[in-house]
């Protein structure tokens, strides 16, 4: 893109038809006005005015009431109330469940030959408990109890027939490579050839000449390009002069100071 290509798209941003807010809808985005019961302040925030707000008459004191006055009525199996909780219950941000650590275990609860209820496991008393299931754990019976059970040791049996020859375990790795002998002493120096003949002589003039030839066409290039970079910085100091003058520093956006005039 020209300079002038820069110049033409500023002109006509500058001149194109300015932006219209919408108006606000429950579709659209757009702008809005304050009414009689909201407030904005300084930094944008709209807030209701609760002092300009119309109420049904007479429920602010209701409202009132009602949280100064709550139903103390008690809860019972067919009527909604207030309860007060007692043992085995816990309450945790408003939240009733059944505490268990805290249930007391009364004589009618515990198990017994006759009745099922909780039982408590003795300590190396040969039951163990995991997951709430009861195992025998004969490895925490008392000694004596352990040594009945176990009974007498038996008497060893003959020793069986030796078994089979197993099969020969595979071959093992490679061992390491053994270390380098030491080099062996320099022979001695053979005599020196006799001189070849002289080489037939070489005429490079045609080369040279080649290469004059392309060096001059490659100076007569570089000329050439220096002196278009050297326009074309020319132009662009040229252009900066004419926006620096035309465009002083923060006048850029502003539809004053600049115009069709300008261009």
């Amino acid at each position: 893109m020209t300079t002038q290509d820069i110049k033409e798209e500023i002109t006509n941003i500058m001149h194109d038809d300015p932006y219209v807010l919408p108006i606000a809808s429950a579709n659209t985005l757009g702008g809005i006005k304050i009414g009689s019961t909201l407030t904005i302040n300084a930094q944008g925030t709209v807030e209701v005015d609760f002092s300009q707000v119309n109420v049904v008459p007479g429920l602010k004191e209701l409202v009132e009431t009602i949280i100064k006055t709550p139903d103390t009525t008690k809860a019972s199996k067919t009527q909604f109330g207030v309860v007060k909780v007692g043992d085995g219950i816990a309450v945790n941000e408003g939240t009733i469940s059944v505490s268990f650590a805290d249930t007391p275990v009364n004589n009618n609860m515990k198990a017994s030959t006759t009745q099922f209820g909780v039982v408590k496991i003795k300590a190396n008393g040969g039951l163990g408990v995991a997951d709430g299931v009861i195992s025998l754990d004969t490895l925490n019976l008392p000694e004596s109890e352990y040594n009945r059970l176990r009974g007498p040791q038996g008497i060893q049996g003959p020793q069986g027939p030796q078994g089979p020859k197993g099969d020969t375990g595979a071959t093992g790795p490679q061992g390491p490579q053994g270390a380098t002998g030491a080099t062996g002493a320099k022979g001695a120096k053979g005599d020196t050839g006799a001189t070849g003949p002289a080489g037939p002589s070489y005429d490079d003039s045609d080369v040279r000449s080649l290469i004059n030839t392309e060096k001059n066409r490659i100076d007569e290039f570089l000329r050439t390009l220096n002196a278009s970079i050297q326009s074309e910085i020319e132009d662009l100091f040229d252009d900066a002069q004419w926006i620096q003058n035309n465009f002083p520093e923060g006048s850029i956006g502003s539809s004053s100071n600049f115009g069709q005039n300008d261009v």
